[in-house]
């Protein structure tokens, strides 16, 4: 899952893979896309799957978060700020669930 997050001076960002639009909400690691996927249930519509996606990550990790690439594609790229890519990686092992 290291493979999905790039550390830099602000933060981390994190490569996604987003299913909107699905039943439930989850992530699971996708090694051959090196990306977290995550299911959202809002709808790919005027920007409700983003702002889910951003709120999701924000209330597991108590960051700011933000996407900064891929605003109208599955492949989007988060920006989290403020937290070390360990730290990072261990809220995402605590929430992954398939």
């Amino acid at each position: 899952m290291k493979e999905a997050i790039t550390e830099n001076n602000k933060g981390c960002i994190l490569s996604l893979y987003v299913s909107p639009g699905a039943s439930s909400v989850g992530m699971a690691y996708n090694a051959w896309r090196k990306a977290v996927n995550i299911r959202i249930t809002s709808p790919p519509e005027k920007g409700k799957a983003n702002s889910d996606i951003e709120k999701y990550f924000h209330r597991i990790t108590g960051k700011k978060v933000e996407i900064i690439t891929g605003h109208k594609s599955h492949r989007k790229k988060l920006m989290i700020y403020g937290i070390a890519a360990a730290e990072l990686l261990e809220h995402l092992r605590e929430n992954i669930n398939g």
